[in-house]
């Protein structure tokens, strides 16, 4: 599980993030045991406190469970807490923002679906090149 780091946020915070995007694209399936807090820290070059720190808000999320004596699991029902908590999150502050911007650049609703037509066609133009 190596991951890139940036200096935008804090370490553990981008392991949280980047911890539940795996769950979400189902690179850590429910149920599948998570890599250890040492192969984590060793992959990554990071302390293990930084690890044991991500891992204690993915436990206090009820994303991961520890399991005496087996180490620490994805929880059967993590995606589809965390894709519930995303798709209110995208509705609640992500879009009315992004319709904001799209007000103040006096960008219409035509406009609007034009634009992402022309970023889906650039997406599968991508994702054909790269296959």
């Amino acid at each position: 599980m190596k991951m890139a780091f940036n200096d935008k946020s804090p370490l553990y915070l981008q392991l949280v993030r980047r911890i539940k995007e795996d769950i979400i694209s189902m690179n850590l399936l429910g149920g599948e045991a998570m890599p250890s807090v040492r192969q984590i820290s060793a992959s990554n070059a990071v302390n293990h406190q930084t690890v044991l720190k991500a891992t204690r808000i993915l436990l206090e999320e009820n994303l991961i469970e520890k399991r005496r004596g087996l180490g620490m699991f994805v929880r059967v029902d993590a995606r589809k807490r965390l894709l519930q908590r995303e798709m209110n999150a995208f509705i609640e502050d992500d879009l009315p923002a992004f319709l904001k911007r799209a007000h103040l650049l006096n960008l219409n609703k035509q406009a609007l679906i034009e634009i992402i037509k022309s970023v889906e066609r650039q997406d599968e133009d991508s994702n054909m090149l790269s296959s």
